[in-house]
């Protein structure tokens, strides 16, 4: 019987902590740019029209159309459903985060080593931004697994001999990746990440290598073949519907606003990296000085990611708009650097006894807890598909472990086992853990109004726009202000309007209409976030003026 290999087990167990992250894809509420990438797909597949993006039956002009095509891609491949379902949308980002997760594994061999490599992708898979964001069909996860296979294979043809078929192949692969990033979120950080990757060519003795490494005039005119098609289509549509573009995120109009001054003394994204990055960035201050001292004995290839990490810190730290998932692309970087930082040499001591033991005790009893919730909520196929997941892995790790061509020392060892476990706990902890109760209610109560509604009948919004609602409903929902406009509706329809409303807002809109109360989202504990499902009809009466 041949030993275990480090080489065929390390993906099988990023695999099995991927499907251990499925158990989230239908339970965790909506939010409103999930939905918004859910709907616009069904709105694409429904009308046949995969050119302009529509939501709610109207424009939208805030992202390319990768990700909605991905899902309804997903959609038409699902034999049980027509419509566009929740898991649908999670599944393309789930499939992102499971190929950047590889992606960093395979960097980290190349550059380091299959321990360095195996170790800064568990790094990944258990940080807190990456499973909450591969829950999550807005198109972040879609873009930041392109962008870094962009990265990547960049740097394998800056690695491949010159003139070789695979640099050429690794060029252009670069190109092809950068091209589908375009289309998923837009052009910024395939530009950045070419910024920082001509930096560090153009300021050391690859300076000559440039047009080897990126062939940029086949890059680019692969790039343009890929992009421009839809670009060109999508503004001759618009210009028919006489829409302008020029103001749109699509145009890069968020591009034009800078951080203000007390946004750059927030220095944002240095404290923001390590949240994203826990529980592993719990080590960062212990190894930090152990990377600085080693820096020499890394090698170019770690300077290159450093200047490309720097260039995009930089670059996004000026442009503001500041928001934790932005972080994504970046996120192999750091874990590639921290995982290298606890293999340097000499090995690090193992954790004491006690430490282990109750930090293991912690995350077992976490994974546990998780699994207990699943049976107790009745989710049967959850709780299976997790309890066979999680012996997958359990039987993986002990193969990985002794593995034949690998030593890992007494701190690795504990190290793989918590980071395995960390990961199954946090991706339970973000499915099950009530922390979005306000979702979870408007969503429910979405679900209720869609059942509640015969054909035909109209609803609107009074005062609000929330965008769950739209996912629900088969025909636009309009957002109304003055009372005057749904007096008109009232009138032209003959038959009752309903409406969501928020409940604060009752009292005034009953004094002039009659009012039935049909359902609520009383379980919020805000009052003032209350939503109120009524039905409208012609206003009290009033009593007649005395001549």
């Amino acid at each position: 019987m041949s030993s275990p290999s480090l080489g065929r087990t390390a993906p099988l167990i990023l695999i099995a902590l991927w499907l251990v992250g499925m158990v989230g894809i239908v339970s965790i509420p909506l939010e409103r740019h999930g939905v918004f990438v859910l709907e616009t797909a069904q709105e694409m597949q429904v009308s046949g029209d995969w050119i302009l993006p529509r939501f709610n039956g109207e424009p939208r002009l805030n992202k390319p159309p990768l990700n909605y095509w991905a899902t309804t891609l997903v959609a038409q491949l699902d034999p049980f459903h027509a419509d566009v379902q929740i898991w649908h949308g999670r599944l393309v980002s789930l499939l992102a985060a499971l190929a950047l997760g590889l992606a960093t594994y395979r960097a980290g061999t190349r550059l380091y080593g299959r321990t360095t490599g195996f170790l800064a992708a568990l790094i990944l898979a258990s940080s807190e931004q990456l499973v909450e964001m591969a829950h999550n069909s807005r198109p972040d996860m879609l873009y930041a697994a392109c962008c870094a296979l962009l990265l990547f294979a960049w740097l394998d043809a800056w690695r491949a001999a010159d003139g070789s078929r695979s640099q050429c192949a690794y060029g252009l692969a670069g190109w092809l990746a950068a091209a589908l990033a375009t289309l998923a979120k837009g052009p910024q950080v395939p530009a950045v990440f070419l910024a920082g990757f001509l930096i560090f060519l153009l300021t050391g003795p690859d300076r000559r290598r440039v047009a080897r490494i990126l062939h940029p005039i086949g890059g680019l005119l692969l790039y343009c073949a890929i992009v421009l098609p839809w670009w060109i289509l999508l503004n001759r549509r618009l210009e028919s519907m006489g829409i302008a573009i020029e103001e749109s995120q699509m145009s890069g109009s968020l591009l034009r606003n800078l951080a203000q001054w007390d946004e750059l003394l927030s220095a944002y994204y240095l404290w923001a990296l390590p949240l994203c990055m826990l529980p592993a960035s719990l080590a960062m201050p212990f190894v930090a000085r152990r990377l600085w001292k080693k820096r020499k004995a890394l090698g170019p290839s770690a300077r290159l990611l450093l200047v490309v990490g720097a260039t995009w810190l930089v670059v996004f730290t000026l442009g503001g708009h500041y928001r934790s998932h932005y972080l994504l692309p970046i996120l192999p970087l750091p874990a590639l650097a921290l995982a290298r930082a606890l293999l340097l040499p000499p090995p690090l001591a193992a954790l004491p006894r006690k430490w282990w033991m109750a930090l293991r005790g912690i995350t077992g009893a976490a994974v546990l807890a998780c699994a207990g919730t699943l049976l107790y909520q009745g989710r049967i196929v959850a709780f299976i598909l997790t309890a066979g997941a999680g012996g997958l892995l359990y039987l993986l790790v002990r193969r990985g472990l002794n593995a034949g061509e690998w030593t890992p020392t007494p701190l690795v060892r504990q190290l793989v086992v918590l980071l395995v476990l960390c990961a199954v706990a946090v991706a339970g902890g973000n499915a099950l853990l009530p922390l979005h109760a306000r979702r979870a209610a408007e969503q429910a109560l979405a679900v209720r109004i869609r059942s509640a509604l015969a054909p035909g009948d109209r609803l609107v919004q009074w005062n609000m726009d929330k965008e769950v609602l739209a996912f629900y409903h088969d025909a636009p929902i309009p957002t109304l202000t003055e009372t005057a406009e749904l007096e008109k509706l009232l009138t032209r329809s003959g038959k009752p309007v309903f409406a969501v409303v928020h409940t604060r807002e009752l009292d005034g809109l009953g004094q002039s209409f009659g009012i039935e109360i049909l359902d609520s989202t009383a379980s919020i504990r805000k009052q003032s976030q209350h939503l109120s499902f009524v039905q409208l009809g012609n206003g009290p009466e009033r009593p007649e003026e005395q001549p």
